[in-house]
């Protein structure tokens, strides 16, 4: 009986059963992927699908890290197709080894730590090829992820967007350390050193060997030496990528230094090389990815672990890239072409930042565009804002990134100069006073620097003075400022002679003329017209009343012995020193004018933006126009004063000539006191 059910009832539970799963597969079948979203546009790429969908006949394509010659088109190199016509034929397609081509590799490390390197004559480096620089950074992070777990990355501050995706995706912890610093568009490397310095031992730090993307930012010599000793001190792993050797200078030695220097100070460390940009090399995804180990057999057994890491990845490598590799650089004669021509297309693009600098501050640019060719490699970090560029691609059919970072592969001679212009239209925009630079922890000249501001104030001091009390001579005054300014800005264009040759260009001003100074003058003409105004009140005839004139002189008459009565009146010697003090003002107004004066004619010189005769010249143009200006202004108000008060705009302005009263204030004191009675009878 048990066995009669078992038949009956068996079959009908495992149909019932493959029913339900079939029912359950067709479902999930149907949604599946339902619940997986559209990943955002990459930046770079997202940025040559606009361009190719512009219709526009002038586009400027500016996103992708590609070289392009003079006319913007793409370039094979004549090495290049020389070793690709001797390869062609050669070869079987056979598989190569999970290692890539080994004759390849070799030839790359000698081109990255030296021909001589005594890492490679000890047999200390590990290698394997890549794809490309992408694929030897992923082939790190794994690695990293793997033998060094729970270690952290150090990633700069910008840096190519896809180094955050890589590490990211093989788990390794993330920490961003400054690298770029926008005040100067250049390296902040104290801040980096400090930072690095708080790292825990063991974790490793990405730095780029040449040519950083996107800033074009790289230390010096001396700072990469004094940054391999804070590592080697601190146990931190370097993880070098070199993307673009050769192509950063033109010289592939330059190039090398980092990672020569990080070898020669016995670093164990990683290096990502890539040959698409420095060969052209852009699709065929050749690179090569190499550690740096302590000896011969761990070496060996790093190696086979790199291996052991690309099998599951992608088996092995493509052949055809590597044998153009191998090729050009086993040949003696083929590598000299070659770095002929990674010199020329580097020089290119040097060119080309020259020329975008120049284009620039011959349009009249207020800003220093020092950082674009201090920069080097591909790329220029404009340091443009979203908003900015997003007006160069809507306007101008621009396109780079919104982070402001253009290729400078594609500017050329034919486009360069509408870049320019764009640039200088949308792009920055400076509002500051004076906007005087000096040198980090230059102490006196960060003071010396906000005393250049004393000029811009001394005329909008005046202004506001015009406008609050509206006296006749402090019109002139005004229109005697503007005009000592103006008259600098004829004499620089006649004269034509430069900046001080040692710091123009640091300051950006070697396309400005400087003599004679500007801001010495102003100051020169503030300082005396105040000093003559304050000697012409305190001097003989000063407290004859000139109001009767304008109606305000009347309630004045006697200035002085008013005040004199007042101080009796209070009876206190507290009294009497408060008023000795408020008398004393103007002088010490006077005084500390000087001062200012003599401080702004210091610091044009000590910040570097005026030589000495410069400065000189622009105090005597100065103070000679306030003397012969101040004798125009007292004629004007001797002789013309009461005709030009009867004008009705003057009239309706309320103007008034007070430049014989001795205090003004005290004289308006007393007029208010006096009361409304008075005020109807003046």
């Amino acid at each position: 009986m048990e066995g009669l059910i078992r038949q009956a009832v068996v079959p009908l539970l495992q149909q019932q059963a493959r029913g339900f799963a079939s029912r359950a597969a067709g479902f999930w079948c149907d949604s599946w992927f339902s619940h997986v979203p559209e990943a955002p546009r990459d930046p770079i790429l997202g940025v040559t699908e606009k361009f190719l969908a512009d219709t526009n006949p002038q586009k400027i394509n500016l996103g992708v890290g590609a070289y392009r010659d003079d006319s913007g088109q793409p370039v094979v190199l004549k090495s290049v197709r020389e070793a690709e016509r001797r390869v062609a034929g050669s070869h079987f397609m056979e598989y190569l080894p999970i290692a890539g081509h080994r004759q390849f590799c070799e030839d790359s490390v000698k081109l990255a730590y030296g021909e001589d390197s005594p890492v490679l004559k000890n047999k200390q480096v590990a290698m394997l090829q890549s794809l490309s620089g992408t694929g030897s950074c992923r082939l790190s992070a794994e690695f990293q992820g793997h033998w060094l777990p729970g270690s952290t990355i150090y990633i700069p501050t910008p840096t190519w967007a896809n180094h955050l995706n890589i590490w990211r995706d093989a788990h390794v912890a993330i920490e961003q350390y400054p690298y770029y610093k926008p005040e100067t568009r250049g390296l902040d490397f104290e801040r980096m050193c400090d930072f690095l310095s708080k790292a825990p031992a063991g974790s490793a730090v990405l730095l780029h060997a040449c040519a950083h993307n996107p800033t074009g930012v790289d230390p010096t010599t001396e700072q990469w030496r004094e940054l391999s000793k804070l590592l080697k001190a601190k146990t931190l792993l370097p993880i070098l990528d070199c993307a673009y050797q050769g192509f950063a200078s033109g010289d592939c030695d330059r190039d090398a230094q980092a990672i020569r220097i990080f070898a020669e100070d016995g670093h164990r460390m990683m290096l990502c090389q890539s040959f698409a940009k420095n060969m052209g090399l852009y699709g065929q995804r050749v690179g090569c990815w190499s550690i740096v180990c302590e000896d011969e057999k761990e070496a060996k057994a790093v190696e086979s672990q790199m291996k052991a890491l690309a099998r599951p990845m992608y088996s092995n490598p493509p052949l055809f890239g590597a044998l153009l590799v191998h090729n050009i650089l086993a040949d003696k004669a083929l590598k000299q072409q070659w770095l002929g021509e990674v010199k020329e297309m580097a020089e290119r693009i040097i060119s080309m930042r020259t020329l975008l600098r120049q284009n620039l501050e011959a349009l009249g640019s207020p800003l220093s565009w020092n950082h674009i060719t201090d920069q080097i490699g591909m790329f220029c970090y404009t340091g443009l804002a979203p908003e900015q560029v997003d007006k160069l691609t809507a306007e101008h059919s621009i396109y780079l990134t919104r982070n402001g970072r253009i290729s400078m592969a594609g500017v050329n001679t034919n486009n360069v100069a509408r870049l320019a212009e764009a640039i200088h239209k949308w792009g920055l925009k400076a509002f500051c006073i004076a906007c005087a630079k000096f040198q980090e922890g230059d102490t006196l000249g960060e003071a010396l620097a906000v005393a250049a501001t004393a000029p811009y104030f001394a005329i909008y001091h005046a202004a506001v003075l015009l406008h609050a009390r509206r006296e006749l001579h402090m019109a002139l005054v005004m229109l005697g400022l503007l005009l000592t300014s103006a008259l600098c800005t004829v004499i620089k264009k006649a004269l034509k002679q430069p900046r001080p040759a040692a710091t123009c260009a640091l300051l950006g001003n070697c396309h400005k003329h400087g003599m004679p100074s500007s801001h010495s003058a102003v100051m020169a003409f503030a300082a005396t017209t105040a000093l003559l105004l304050y000697l012409h009140r305190r001097g003989s005839g000063s407290n004859r009343s000139r109001g009767g004139r304008n109606g305000s002189g009347s309630g004045s008459a006697g200035a002085k012995d008013t005040a004199a009565a007042r101080t009796a009146q209070r009876g206190t010697a507290a009294a009497a020193a408060v008023e000795r003090l408020a008398q004393a003002l103007p002088l010490l107004e006077v005084v500390l004018l000087l001062l200012l004066t003599a401080a702004v004619a210091y610091g044009r010189v000590h910040l570097g933006y005026h030589s000495p005769a410069q400065v000189a010249a622009g105090l005597a143009l100065g103070s000679s126009l306030a003397a012969a200006w101040w004798r125009l202004t007292l004629t004007a108000c001797e002789r013309w004063g009461p005709a030009l008060l009867r004008l009705p705009l003057l009239r309706a302005l309320h103007f008034r000539d007070s430049l014989g009263c001795l205090d003004v204030h005290a004289a308006e004191a007393d007029l208010l006191k006096a009361g409304p009675a008075a005020k109807r009878s003046d």
